[in-house]
């Protein structure tokens, strides 16, 4: 009897979590919603960006910014450079004639360049991207005609990656990231949205509190933002652009990275987590985050309790059935070395890669492990959007 209730509970909470949680987000959609108040609106912007060892990217990410659709006289372009040893200070200095501002630090660690970032700049509205993004021309309209709305703190955009198909790695990851777009647009509808993604993410400036040195900005903004009682919006038109990961080792170091530090993130903020101070976000995060981290549980969860149900041949036939899918993706994890992973045994390989990774990173945290640093690896070109 114990096996069953564990096996079905693990499974409803799996269902739930990819399945059941966005389809009540839709279903209540269809009876409220909280619009945005928008409208033409030009604060003045700084967009700024956080670099380390970028001298491959600088230069394409600075004309890219420069080109935007937004009145230059009322925008400022500023690059922290966190201890580069390349040339990327070099390149930026190359456009202190254009207006593009240059902040050199030693090497501090991403989150305390953020916070000297953030102090420098002049913006009354902070748009945060990568070194390696890029935007659509309209983007940052598009971004600052929400904060017309003063009872909104953030936006954050889509992201969309430009190599989608490069790989059937970054193939699956495009797939995943338009779920996430899907449920950011269900959960900014009714209000209750508590997460960003970095290369596609604007805040008001006086919202800004100094970040612990092992936090991350996209993970912070939107907690603080609902802290002060004011919302985090999705924008579907403001469109951004980054690498996904084109490797299953690339896709499960950056994983691994980005919950180690997103769930201690939110840990920072467990008060957030408390349904009667937060109802609306408290629901997103433990529906949308926590119990996503928590699905390789579910999963180790079904497959050991179906070991003990193996008398019954329904339970035989899911047993068969969870054993199958990860012998598929164990033939993906084999055939890479053979080269790109074909779509078929692509998908179970994302599955258990990721679900790894969530696993990996859970134990990070219960370690006490903190990441403060960050190196230019192909694994952090993607905004952190997937977790």
């Amino acid at each position: 009897m114990l096996a069953k209730v564990i096996f079905w509970t693990c499974a409803a909470l799996f269902v739930y979590v990819y399945v059941g949680y966005p389809a009540l987000l839709w279903l209540i959609r269809r009876v409220y919603r909280k619009p945005v108040r928008k409208a033409d609106i030009t604060p003045y912007v700084t967009i700024a960006i956080t670099a380390h060892n970028e001298e491959a990217h600088i230069g394409q990410r600075l004309d890219n910014c420069l080109s935007l659709d937004y009145p230059r006289e009322r925008m400022e372009i500023l690059v922290a450079s966190d201890g580069s040893t390349d040339r990327t200070a070099e390149i930026v200095r190359a456009y202190t004639a254009r207006g593009v501002r240059l902040l050199e630090l030693s090497r501090v660690g991403k989150a305390r360049a953020d916070n000297a970032l953030i102090a420098e700049a002049r913006g009354e509205i902070i748009i945060t991207t990568s070194a390696t993004g890029y935007y659509r021309p309209d983007f940052v309209r598009k971004i600052v005609r929400n904060f017309a709305d003063p009872e909104v703190g953030a936006v954050t955009g889509v992201y969309q990656p430009h190599n989608a198909g490069e790989s059937s790695t970054s193939a699956t990851e495009s797939v995943y990231y338009r779920y996430e777009m899907f449920i950011r647009q269900l959960e900014s509808d009714l209000g209750i949205l508590a997460t960003s993604g970095g290369v596609a993410l604007g805040f008001r400036r006086d919202l800004f509190v100094p970040l612990h040195p092992a936090s991350d900005m996209d993970n912070m903004i939107p907690l603080h933002v609902v802290t002060a009682r004011k919302r985090v919006v999705f924008e579907p038109e403001a469109i951004a652009h980054d690498d996904a990961s084109t490797s299953p080792e690339e896709q499960f170091r950056q994983r691994v990275r980005s919950v180690t530090r997103s769930l201690r993130d939110r840990l920072r903020m467990r008060h957030l987590l408390n349904p009667f101070q937060y109802p609306g976000p408290a629901f997103s995060l433990w529906s949308h985050k926590l119990l996503r981290w928590g699905t390789p549980f579910f999963l180790l969860g079904l497959l050991i309790s179906n070991a003990f149900l193996l008398d019954q041949p329904l339970y035989r036939i899911f047993f068969v059935l969870q054993l199958g899918f990860y012998l598929v993706a164990l033939i993906g994890f084999l055939w890479r070395k053979r080269g790109d992973v074909p779509r078929l045994l692509a998908l179970p390989l994302h599955v258990v890669v990721v679900h790894t990774a969530f696993l990996l990173g859970i134990v990070n945290v219960l370690r006490g492990q903190e990441i403060t640093m960050w190196d230019r690896i192909p694994a952090e070109r993607a905004g952190e959007v997937g977790n």
